[in-house]
């Protein structure tokens, strides 16, 4: 018979706990929020349409990057030596032709700009199928709960497959952030590996018993010998749910409700490539190559113009 439905739903909800607050890094200041800026995917869309727009350009946008403006100075610089050129060496600067350099420039900004344009199309479609990925996942462990539920699969069994669901998102989480952190100058794998299985040791599993972890020390010690510890889980998932068909507590696997059970994990196992292949796999080298060197061309070939009109 079914197990009854009481509170599952919000245990549900609570499962992931602090690993679905979005991190530390990407949590705005008070300041922020109260112009309607939680973070980078929660804001208040109508400040975009007035001038508050430029009240919060330095709030963890592209303004606030310390590169972007070194580059700004580089080509003040470069447009400052132009300029003091034309007037200490050439008698007559009228006599310069500034305007032809303008043909190029303009050639330029129309190719640059189009290659831009792909390029950001790209990063945002990324973006999305990286988080659909996630929502899949997500999703697919709702509705393997619920099918628990209906089918009245015992309560330490269904706990015992949902920790391992929400172990995996949870993993999936922090080895994002592992990755990005690969980045930073001072990055150290020793300590941000042993760093990110101590979080995954630490998390208790809120929809099942009170005091008990995702993952015990002897599964993590497994899981750390894996080059996909995510996925791995998913099939230790499936297995498991091999054995509850075989004991008589789920529909055995000629039934079509074991197909659907196996189809939500193989949907969560897609999920998690699609996060893995929106996030691993980079654009070209020779297309970000050619892009980063036309940008820096043009951006260069603006600022001789820049400094040769002021020189004249």
């Amino acid at each position: 018979m079914a197990a009854p439905a009481q509170d599952e739903s919000d245990k549900l909800v609570k499962g992931m706990g602090d690993a679905a607050k979005p991190c530390d890094y990407y949590t705005f200041e008070d300041h922020d929020k109260v112009q309607g800026i939680e973070n980078s995917m929660v804001y208040r869309s109508s400040i975009l349409g007035s001038w508050e727009t430029f009240t919060v350009m330095m709030s963890k946008t592209v303004w606030s990057t310390e590169k972007l403006w070194g580059m700004m100075r580089h080509l003040l610089c470069l447009s400052f030596a132009v300029a003091i050129v034309p007037v200490v060496v050439v008698p007559d600067p009228s006599s310069l032709k500034a305007a032809q350099l303008t043909v190029v420039s303009q050639f330029l900004n129309v190719v640059v700009g189009l290659l831009l344009g792909f390029f950001l199309s790209s990063s945002i479609n990324r973006w999305y199928a990286c988080v659909n990925g996630f929502l899949e996942l997500l999703d697919a462990i709702r509705n393997l709960h619920m099918q628990f539920i209906a089918l009245g699969v015992p309560k330490d069994q269904e706990s015992h497959i949902l920790r391992h669901a929400f172990a995996s998102a949870l993993l999936l989480y922090e080895q994002l952030l592992y990755d990005n952190k690969r980045l930073a100058p001072d990055f150290s794998e020793e300590r941000e590996s042993a760093a990110m299985w101590q979080k995954v040791a630490e998390k208790q599993a809120t929809m099942c018993t009170e005091g008990q972890m995702l993952l015990d020390e002897e599964q993590i010690e497994m899981l750390k010998d894996t080059r996909d510890p995510p996925s791995v889980l998913w099939t230790l998932i499936a297995a498991h749910i091999g054995r509850l068909a075989e004991d008589g507590w789920i529909p055995g696997m000629p039934t079509p409700t074991y197909g659907r059970i196996m189809n939500l994990c193989q949907t969560a196992h897609g999920g998690i490539r699609a996060v893995r292949a929106s996030i691993c796999v980079q654009t070209p080298w020779n297309y970000a190559q050619c892009l980063a060197a036309l940008v820096h061309i043009n951006n260069g070939l603006n600022a001789i113009i820049l400094g040769l009109v002021c020189g004249l």
